[in-house]
Order: C-alpha cells, then structure tokens, then sequence
C-alpha cells in the first residue's frame, strides 16, 4: 500500500468513525461503501492482471516465447493487492487510473490495462461498474475487449465484457479464464 492510500484509509476510517458517533449513518454508510469497493477494485484488477500472466507463464513452459512487460508493479515497494496510480486510460470522457501489462511475441503485442477513476475529476464509470479493463491486440482491433468489474448480487464481483454503444454500457457474458486463454491463443499462437 502506497503511503498516500494509507493516508487515505486512515482519514477515511477516521470520518467514517465520527460520523457514526454524531449519528450521521448515512455518511458513516458511505465512506464504508466506499472502501469496500475499493477493496473489490483491487482485488478484481489483481485476479485479472495475475490470471494473465501465470497464463503466459504457462504457455512459455510449453515452448511459447512470451515477453511480459509490467508497469507499475515491479518496484520493490509496490506489492500485490496495491492498484498504484501511475498508468492511465481513458474510457469514454472519463480517466482510468490504474496497471498495464503489455505481453510481446516478437512484434505481436497484447495489452491489459485496467483501473478506475480516482478522483471526481477523473469522472466516472458509466453502467454502475466498480472498474474497466481493455484487452488489446496491436494491429487487430477486432480481437481487443472491453470489459467491466460489477458488483453481483449474491456473489464476489466479476469482469463482464461489455458492449459501449449511444444508449449506454450493456454488460454481457461474464469474463473468465477461458477467454484469456483465447486471447494468448489468438496473440501467441499457443495451446
């Protein structure tokens, strides 16, 4: 955790302690609402970028020559879990803060990015998402995906692909590890 988020939950903890002892339930509700979805952003753009590249690690076992280049999370200081602000993507008019991970086959290149906004500046997330993720393979727009971390009901959060059109985000079928498989069998020709 990155001083600045721990500066943050401890004021965020703080406030939301107050709050409940003036009897300001509703702000107490908020602050932790909102740490709570942070905790899911976290650990729903960690399960995708990790998934990823224990893949391509296992495809490289088997004879594939994958590259992995990461941002933001090789610093000895940053650690699993920890969403640092370093890379950023837009989505729409509004700006994803968050990781990439950019995989290379000679000049073949498959990039993961996923985040959420920080800030009220950076905007929001249209279709009620926690986070967005895009999936691009340089030179083959077709094969890229957009996808969106929501919250389920009755279970943990997941990544569902979605469809940007005029009316709105349109969540479709949920992502999994079948489809990342179908990315690096796309990107690097591996089984």
């Amino acid at each position: 955790m990155s001083e600045l988020d721990a500066e943050w939950e401890r004021v965020r903890a703080e406030v939301e302690r107050r709050a409940r002892e003036r009897g300001q339930g509703d702000v107490a509700d908020y602050f932790h609402l909102r740490a709570t979805n942070d905790a899911a952003r976290k650990i729903g753009i960690d399960w995708l970028l990790n998934m990823f590249t224990r893949a391509a690690g296992e495809a490289n076992r088997r004879g594939a020559t994958i590259n992995l280049e990461e941002s933001n999370r090789t610093s000895d200081r940053i650690k699993p879990g920890d969403i640092p602000d370093t890379h950023r993507f837009t989505v729409g008019a509004s700006t994803m803060v968050g990781v990439r991970c950019v995989m290379r086959v000679g000049i073949k290149t498959l990039t993961v990015e996923a985040g959420y906004p920080r800030t009220p500046t950076d905007g929001f997330i249209r279709g009620g998402g926690l986070a967005r993720a895009n999936i691009t393979h340089f030179g083959d727009k077709r094969a890229g995906q957009k996808l969106m971390l929501v919250q389920r009901a009755t279970d943990a959060p997941g990544w569902f692909v979605i469809e940007d059109d005029d009316a709105g985000v349109k969540p479709g079928a949920m992502f999994a590890e079948a489809d990342i498989a179908r990315h690096l069998i796309h990107f690097a020709k591996v089984s």
